[in-house]
């Protein structure tokens, strides 16, 4: 709609450029009498109506051009608008939909380990909802429901404790969770772990930096 009143805009124009070229023309005087003829008369006048007329339109072009432009951009910001509430909701619907999925699995876990991943994810699924407490409460039943998830569970654990405040409490589950790994590179419990200088020189530093004072971010 505004490219075709814009393409009318030049059209009218053209027109009323060409129409008033021609009325200058009859006001030319006659070469013999010197002066305007009945019919010069005649042409003015009807040259005159069609430029009011060409005026007219030119300024109901320019009334709908500028109207189309006035609508184009309320109509972009409208949605743009829509877009960022509709990212807003997603963005607020997205952890919750997650917790019920998690939820959802929970419930259908039938073997330890199924109910141990289960709950890690649950606990995720909570600091996503920045459900600090409960997520704790989900790490500690999957270490309930399967031990052998322990030395990946107490990390995110202690961290969760620092969100939460819980500084002493942080440093006691990263102790925990440093002796379970220094057990582990011993071969003790297999040899899953045995790899494990750089991550116990990083609990390390963690223990260090809480009972300092520091935070972990």
């Amino acid at each position: 709609m505004l490219e075709l009143c814009q393409k009318y805009f030049l059209i009218l124009l053209v027109v009323f450029v060409i129409l008033k070229h021609k009325m200058s023309q009859h006001k030319q005087p006659d070469p013999v009498e010197g002066t305007v003829t009945s019919d010069a008369v005649q042409g003015k006048k009807l040259l005159t109506k069609k430029l009011w007329l060409i005026g007219a339109g030119l300024v109901i072009v320019i009334i709908l051009v500028t109207a189309g432009i006035v609508y184009r951009n309320i109509t972009q910001e409208s949605k743009a608008s829509v877009h960022n509430i509709v990212q807003s909701q997603s963005a607020t619907l997205k952890p919750k939909q997650e917790l019920a999925k998690a939820q959802t699995e929970l419930h259908n876990a039938s073997t330890p380990i199924q109910k141990a991943t289960a709950d890690e994810n649950l606990a995720g699924a909570y600091i996503a909802n920045n459900q600090d407490s409960a997520a704790i409460t989900a790490y500690q039943n999957a270490i309930t429901a399967d031990s052998s998830t322990k030395a990946n569970v107490l990390g995110p654990l202690a961290y969760t404790y620092v969100v939460s405040g819980q500084r002493d409490q942080a440093i006691a589950t990263y102790q925990e969770l440093l002796a379970l790994l220094q057990q582990l590179k011993q071969g003790q419990q297999g040899n899953q772990y045995t790899n494990t200088e750089s991550p116990v020189q990083a609990i390390q530093q963690d223990i260090q930096t809480l009972e300092n004072g520091g935070n972990l971010w």
